[in-house]
């Protein structure tokens, strides 16, 4: 399913008999309310984590059961999963369907270094945490494709750091500027490419850095940051990231700047961490440990 938006819904057949029976309450006074912007947040977390539980069963679910009884192994990434409004519009919960992979992965072909991509390898790297024996980055497709070597290799290690030890060099037309937009066009691995040559060297930076990421996962940090699914559910009403998005954003350019290690963790998970970040609806982070 996908969702863009204010102005309509995912829905599946039952689902008002599922929310009847989970909730003990008809949907019909949230959605009225949802739609026309009265006081919701109770019925949107409740309907978005019950369209999640049934995109899972239906679809990650289903696939990963047929990769397993046809001795294949399922990988992939999940749709916008960068902040946690827009991956349960696209995808659900992500780190839930993580879970499903043999070799879950995560899609980073901007090749960009911020705090929404912290978070999206932050997921791995707790997926991992949770028993993934392997990890997957598809990288580099959106170029430019003039891209140094040296870049690619920095974002290859800082793939490898969060645990991932399986690169998809992503391949796509040979300058395929205009076709998407033209400051930011695809790389090509292809042997046309007139620095194909050194695609030789990025394979051994691979090889060293797979080798790192199968070390056993980082699981205790200074700082773990509470995934506030309740939080961002409850308010998730237009396509953009709401305050609660931007509230963890900041705070994880804030742990870059002063070189904090942290961590991601579940909304529910339990961490030896000395300080556990919760956010609340408004966007207000507390640290559970002081209070």
């Amino acid at each position: 399913y996908t969702c863009r938006g204010d102005n309509q819904l995912p829905y599946y057949d039952g689902i008002e008999a599922d929310y009847r029976a989970r909730f003990g309450e008809d949907m019909t006074s949230g959605l009225i309310a949802y739609f026309t912007r009265g006081e919701c947040a109770a019925f949107s977390e409740r309907f978005w984590r019950l369209i999640a539980e049934r995109f899972r069963a239906c679809y990650f679910d289903r696939i990963s059961a047929w990769c397993r009884a046809h001795n294949l192994l399922m990988t992939g990434h999940c749709m916008c999963d960068d902040c946690v409004q827009s991956e349960y519009r696209f995808s659900g919960s992500v780190m839930d369907n993580l879970d499903r992979f043999d070799v879950p992965g995560v899609d980073e072909i901007n090749t960009w270094l911020d705090a929404p991509r912290d978070y999206l390898f932050a997921q791995i790297q707790n997926v991992r945490a949770h028993g993934a024996p392997h990890a997957m980055a598809e990288l580099f497709a959106l170029g430019p494709c003039s891209m140094p070597y040296a870049r690619m290799r920095q974002m290859i290690w800082t793939a490898a750091a969060h645990g991932v030890d399986h690169f998809f060099m992503a391949i796509s037309h040979l300058d395929a500027r205009g076709n998407w937009k033209k400051d930011n066009f695809f790389h090509d691995f292809a042997p046309e490419s007139p620095d194909f040559a050194g695609a030789a060297a990025l394979g051994q930076t691979a090889e060293a850095a797979a080798r790192f990421a199968a070390r056993a996962p980082l699981t205790h940090s200074d700082v773990a940051l509470r995934l506030p699914v309740s939080a961002a559910l409850s308010t998730i009403r237009t396509e953009t990231p709401d305050r609660v998005d931007r509230a963890v954003n900041a705070l994880i350019d804030a742990l870059r700047a002063r070189q904090i290690q942290w961590t991601l963790i579940r909304e529910a998970e339990k961490t030896p961490a000395p300080h556990t970040i919760a956010f609340d609806a408004n966007g207000t982070y507390t640290d559970e440990t002081t209070g």
